[in-house]
């Protein structure tokens, strides 16, 4: 009887775990599509991190040598492939992405300008209705995130934008745990006369893009002065951005707005995630002086951001939303500018995003009408108090309700009733201050893809996974559909039968299509310890066998229906990437992540992953964001790295036993992803930060291979598509596009000197230097000296020899400062920074 009672009990207790644990994976499934307290944290953490790894943060001027580089190198040398196609968008045209600025013409408001977080800056001269409302706009410079966008009011032909998305200088701490929470770089800001068709530098921050510019603000009684608030402060122009001085020393400025009546005044939301200097600040004398204000507002420190708005027909009323990290503390008014404060609401606006979601606004007729934004949008209609939820998340109805994440809200200047609100689905319009919202971003293509598959015998079947955006469809459509909730991660798709399909979510929660990625509703897989973005793969040669890798490398020999796996395979760094052989299931490269504790690993198991070897010897600890495996020869890999200082394309040739650098002439920025084609092994793509490089001779010389792609688009991931022999590219901040491979013709000479063959001494220097570099028979070179503009100052022909070289090179009359030096030759070209003191 005892025993009965005891089974009994055992069974009772096994039965409630199992409910516990499918309840839990229920109520995970239905929260996927809503994002949780962490997740864009988390999001933009995996990526910084990857960039700066092992440094607390890149170097400042890593991103600003390497696009010089490139440009020298690859952009401005005649092209040595011939190529009778370019790359083709996919879109998806109707899913948008983060936005983070917007800038209405003031006198046609039907021109309207969006900065992207990652794509770029963008135009409608239809007021964002309509298909295809959205046209892309090049600046000629790598512009990734567009943090603020300004138009001069008596002259719409000029106009500003400022760069970069940066929230967090941050601090490194064991590793993962904290470190710069950036989207994306910022090269300082550009200068437009002619309505956006041409740019210029009016700002320089090309060799310090931690930096990013939050905010840009025209004095209206006087547009020669302009204000930008950045993550340095507040900087003024008082000569239309051809000068800028430092106007409040204070670091993180989120937001700043001027008085509309006396623009002498002007108040600064100082502050975010790590920010030592945090409050609200003000300035009765244009800037030359600034005071932090009290009286009523909360006792500082808190860390999140703070968002302000003033009334537009009384400047007197002032309103301030001030965060925490990740909680609001409250609502705030003044109407007697700043000079004491009111508490409105202790409402949670910002719902766990208060270092991240920015928006506030008083109806421009009237101050009762208020609205404040976080994850959603709260309204008040008693001037701040009573704040009540005014949009619902509704992911069957993202047309007609915005979708979370509010990233701005501003007004039609002629008319309060029409007000623009920016979301991570792109822009929402109400023109009736919002009772009814309607999307507004087709054609605005900023979509944020992390990874992609493509169907074997379908080109027009894929899956993608988005920031913000979900696991998509696509079906030959520009007009993609969701089909799996959360951030969308790794997928799938069987290449023997399409019917079956596989999409994950952030940490490794896999699911499972039947219907050809219609639905996807069978779990499969939760990851323990994952990497935010962890991989998953289908054995190309028994799709039956799937690998998936948390801490643990993990396999299934029955498509997910059931898992075995090793213990942590490297002191709990999780794995972040894999591949399988094309034609043995049991052979797998994978590697994980390092930490300060512990460096990255590349281990290849032989036996189904029973058993592995570490194959790490000759790598460089940084992230190994892609493996490629030969499809010709599983002994040959490819392995590409994030980070800056090393190599970044790695080959073996012999199961990793000996690893070689096969990108010493690539730019030094983060690389993402690898692949080798499959019906020409010799033929090697690489996807970075500048878009996509590609090799004919396996490794041995590099060809930049973008054209037809949005500049300096970041490249995370390829798939071949073999039913009509393309290349497809998912990017982070711009879609998908492909290329046809059918007329790929190619003629690409050996690279003689490599870039690590021109050297210069002393770099830092008073008056003369001298370079040095091997050559393989005689030949005239030619060196060229240009500043940091990229202005040349000289050439000077070179006559080398064969073998060493050694030329003195006397330096003109010059300021102090940086400089670069240009050495070009018969296949030779290679570009150095130096710096000048007195």
């Amino acid at each position: 009887m005892k025993r009965k009672i005891g089974l009994t009990f055992v069974l009772l207790i096994a039965i409630t775990a199992w409910a516990f644990y499918f309840y839990g994976k229920k109520r995970h499934i239905e929260n996927l599509e809503k994002e949780s307290h962490s997740v864009a944290y988390d999001a933009l953490q995996f990526l910084s991190s990857a960039a700066a790894f092992p440094n607390t943060d890149i170097p400042p001027a890593a991103y600003g040598e390497a696009w010089d580089y490139y440009q020298t190198n690859y952009l401005n040398v005649a092209s040595r492939m011939q190529r009778t196609s370019s790359w083709q968008s996919m879109g998806p045209q109707n899913v948008g992405g983060r936005t983070i600025s917007i800038a209405i013409d003031p006198i046609d408001t039907n021109i309207i300008w969006l900065g992207s977080a990652s794509g770029g800056l963008w135009k409608s001269t239809t007021g964002g209705y309509g298909l295809n409302a959205w046209q892309y706009i090049p600046t000629g410079f790598p512009v990734l995130g567009v943090g603020a966008i300004a138009i001069n009011p008596d002259n719409s032909n000029e106009m500003f934008i400022g760069t970069g998305e940066t929230y967090d200088y941050g601090s490194s701490v064991n590793g993962l745990v904290r470190r710069t929470t950036r989207g994306s770089n910022g090269i300082g800001i550009l200068k437009s006369m002619d309505g956006g068709i041409t740019w210029t530098h009016s700002l320089n921050w090309n060799y310090n893009q931690q930096r990013g510019v939050w905010n840009l603000i025209y004095n209206p009684m006087n547009p020669s002065t302009i204000y930008a608030g950045t993550t340095e402060g507040v900087y003024k122009s008082t000569d239309s951005g051809t000068t800028w001085v430092h106007s409040l020393n204070y670091t993180m400025v989120m937001d700043l707005a001027i008085d509309p009546n006396d623009t002498t005044i002007l108040y600064a939301g100082v502050g975010n995630l790590s920010s030592p200097t945090h409050g609200l600040y003000k300035t009765s004398d244009g800037g030359t002086s600034w005071l932090k204000l009290a009286n009523g507002l909360p006792s500082f420190p808190n860390s999140g951001r703070i968002s302000i708005d003033i009334y537009k027909n009384n400047s007197n009323i002032v309103m301030a939303h001030i965060a925490d990290d990740f909680v609001s503390v409250g609502l705030y008014k003044s109407t007697n500018k700043g000079l004491s404060w009111t508490q409105e609401s202790i409402s949670d606006v910002a719902s766990y995003q208060g270092w991240y979601s920015k928006c506030l606004k008083m109806k421009d007729n009237d101050s009762s009408h208020v609205f404040a934004g976080g994850v959603v949008l709260f309204e008040s209609l008693t001037g701040g108090s009573n704040l009540y939820e005014s949009t619902i998340y509704n992911p069957d109805a993202i047309d007609t309700m915005p979708w979370p994440d509010m990233h701005g809200l501003i007004s039609n200047p002629l008319d309060a009733d029409k007000i623009y609100l920016l979301t991570d689905a792109g822009l929402y319009r109400s023109n009736d201050f919002g009772i009814s919202w309607k999307w507004c971003a087709n054609g605005y293509n900023v979509s944020q893809f992390y990874q992609g598959s493509v169907a074997a015998t379908d080109s027009n079947l894929a899956l993608g996974g988005l920031q913000d955006r979900n696991t998509q469809r696509y079906d030959g459509s520009k007009n993609w559909q969701p089909v799996s909730g959360g951030d969308g991660t790794f997928n799938a798709i069987d290449q023997t039968d399409p019917g079956v399909q596989f999409a994950s979510s952030q940490y490794l929660y896999i699911f499972q299509s039947l219907d050809s990625g219609k639905t996807f509703p069978k779990f499969v897989f939760q990851g323990s310890s994952s990497a935010f973005v962890a991989p998953f793969v289908l054995a190309p040669s028994n799709n039956m066998v799937m690998y998936a890798g948390d801490v643990n490398l993990n396999y299934s020999l029955n498509q997910g229906v059931s898992w075995s796996g090793t213990g942590p395979v490297d002191n709990f760094n999780p794995i972040i990437s894999m591949d399988v052989s094309f034609y043995n299931e049991n052979k797998i490269y994978f590697a994980t992540s390092p930490s300060n504790n512990y460096p990255m690993h590349v281990f290849l198991s032989t036996d189904g992953a029973h058993s592995y070897s570490d194959v790490s010897a000759g790598l460089p600890n940084r992230y190994p964001r892609d493996i490629a495996v030969d499809p010709d020869n599983d002994s040959i890999a490819y392995i590409v790295f994030s980070g800056f200082g090393t190599g970044h394309v790695y080959k073996t040739i012999n199961n990793g036993i000996n690893w070689i650098d096969v990108s010493t002439t690539l730019p030094d920025i983060p690389y993402h992803t690898v692949l080798v084609n499959p019906q020409n092994s010799s033929m090697v793509f690489v996807g970075c930060d500048f878009g996509v490089f590609v090799s004919m001779d396996a490794g041995v010389t590099w060809q930049s291979f973008s054209d037809g792609l949005p500049q300096a688009v970041m490249v995370f991931d390829f798939k071949y598509s073999p039913s009509d022999n393309a290349l497809v590219a998912f990017t982070h901040g711009h879609g998908v596009y492909k290329f046809s491979l059918k007329d790929l013709n190619v003629d690409v000479p050996k690279i003689s000197v490599h870039r690590n063959g021109f050297k210069i001494y002393p770099t830092i220097f008073r008056q003369d230097i001298t370079i040095e570099f091997n050559s393989e028979k005689s030949s005239l070179y030619t060196f060229t000296l240009l500043d940091e503009s990229g202005r040349i100052l000289f050439d000077k022909n070179l006559n080398a020899v064969a073998g060493k070289n050694l030329f003195v090179i006397e330096f003109p009359e010059s300021a102090d400062g940086i400089y670069f030096c240009r050495l070009k030759g018969e296949n030779v070209f290679s570009t150095k920074k130096i710096v000048k003191y007195n």
